[in-house]
């Protein structure tokens, strides 16, 4: 049989409660005895005290106005062995009894005596023989005390005291049962955690608002939780990054394979045709040009695809933008698209991963270019701010759906209805590996994406920016 923490609690708890207040109120049961009984020893002296000169005729009157007054009392007068007056109805026996009793000194407690009196039901009475100040010498008082009266004054101290604990007793208990269950409940909640957490929810939290070590155990577990779900996003982009890295690698090895077969052909047709006179006589030259940065950055495509390090190209900034404006320029001129990039050449910045670098901006080049279909503005600029080199490639054309925004450089995520959803992806790649970041925005009509990357080059202010094309 196993308990639950409340359980473990409150029993132990309760009986400790219990036992004190029950304890507590038992001595103090004990200490009213004990006080009543030191008062019942001295009240014989008292009534001696009260007692005004000796009238017989009024003898019997006061004693019936002190029994009234204090109940459980009775009273009888001697002279010598007369009888006086006398409250309690004695036999013969009874009064030869209390005339041999001596009384009580100074130094001597009452109630010294015990005897049963009483013609009808017999009681038992504390007897106390006492000299009284204010009547002669011969005479005496003598004091019938009940012990029934006394059992029943101890009896009531008693009950009285421990229907106060009982009350007391009860109360406690009702606050230990609060307080264990707002600790057994506070842990359930956590407990509840730890079980969603076990099923993969790391969204909700258990709520924290004090400093106990059950307070601290919930902070462990929302710690957890925080960790476990950077870890598990962690893994989802992992995860995702493999399977584009596979998707890739895969598509690349078509293309490489498409696109040199491509060039061989335009290197034999070129072969073939030197004797002929063309148009244009760099098309050809052209042609192969446009495959062969094609054909490099399928390569490194397929890379994504391998486990091995690849070699990392760096490359000045300025050339891997005349790159991409040479393989973009002629896609803009067919469709009738505006193209400009403007570069500082003030800035002198090598680029880490130029092929990586080159193909993320030729890939929001195209993303320009498929969005405005034709007849529409496509700009590279390129600035320096606050230490870092900023590459924005803006665009006239729609933008990218709205309910994507939040999502847009994850893999597979895209609106293209043919799309795969790895070229902004392999953007973002691309920033982190210059340590930096992409960032997109909508001002009016035009779609901005930002490429930032921090650099230690710092312009020459008496030099001036160049734009080229």
């Amino acid at each position: 049989m196993s308990w639950s923490l409340r359980n473990q609690l409150f029993v132990p708890l309760a009986a400790i409660v219990i036992t004190f207040v029950y304890y507590s109120a038992s001595l103090r049961s004990d200490h009213y005895v004990e006080e009543l009984n030191h008062v019942e020893d001295a009240q014989p002296r008292l009534f001696a005290e009260q007692m005004d000169s000796l009238v017989e005729p009024k003898l019997l009157p006061t004693f019936r106005q002190l029994e009234k007054e204090n109940p459980g009392w009775q009273f009888a007068a001697f002279r010598g062995e007369e009888l006086l007056a006398s409250t309690v109805s004695l036999s013969e026996k009874e009064l030869e009894v209390v005339r041999h009793i001596p009384p009580i000194t100074a130094d001597e407690r009452g109630r010294g005596w015990t005897m049963r009196a009483g013609n009808g039901k017999p009681v038992w009475y504390c007897l106390t023989v006492t000299s009284v100040p204010a009547w002669p010498s011969d005479t005496r008082l003598v004091t019938f005390y009940s012990y029934e009266h006394a059992l029943m004054l101890n009896r009531q101290a008693a009950t009285r005291n421990f229907v106060v604990a009982s009350v007391v007793a009860f109360v406690l208990i009702i606050a230990v049962t609060w307080y264990t269950g707002q600790l057994s409940r506070r842990i359930c909640r956590i407990k509840q955690q730890v079980t969603r957490i076990a099923k993969g929810d790391f969204g909700q939290v258990v709520e924290v608002h004090g400093h106990d070590e059950v307070d601290d155990l919930a902070r462990s577990v929302n710690s957890m939780a925080t960790q476990l779900q950077q870890l598990h996003d962690a893994i989802r982009v992992s995860e995702r990054t493999r399977l584009q890295g596979q998707l890739a690698g895969g598509v690349a090895h078509e293309l490489r394979n498409g696109i040199h077969s491509a060039r061989l052909s335009l290197e034999v047709f070129q072969e073939a045709c030197r004797s002929f006179t063309l148009p244009s006589e760099n098309m050809l030259d052209t042609a192969k040009e446009q495959l062969l940065v094609t054909e490099t950055l399928v390569r490194r495509l397929l890379s994504i695809g391998k486990t091995q390090e690849r070699e990392r190209l760096q490359r000045p900034l300025a050339e891997v933008l005349q790159d991409v404006a040479t393989m973009v320029e002629p896609i803009c001129r067919h469709l009738e698209i505006d193209f400009a990039l403007t570069h500082d050449h003030r800035l002198v910045h090598t680029v880490q991963d130029s092929e990586m670098l080159q193909a993320a901006i030729v890939n929001l080049c195209l993303n320009g270019v498929e969005a405005i279909g034709r007849h529409g503005e496509l700009r590279v600029d390129t600035q320096y701010r606050d230490g870092q080199i900023e590459i924005c490639v803006s665009d006239n054309g729609p933008g990218p759906d709205a309910a994507l925004s939040d999502q847009l450089f994850e893999p597979f995520v895209t609106s293209k209805p043919d799309g795969i959803g790895l070229g902004l992806a392999q953007v973002r790649q691309a920033a982190e590996t210059e340590d930096g970041t992409i960032t997109w925005t909508r001002n009016g009509s035009w779609t901005n994406f930002v490429l930032s990357f921090p650099t230690l080059s710092i312009p020459k202010p008496t030099e001036v920016a160049v734009a080229s094309l």
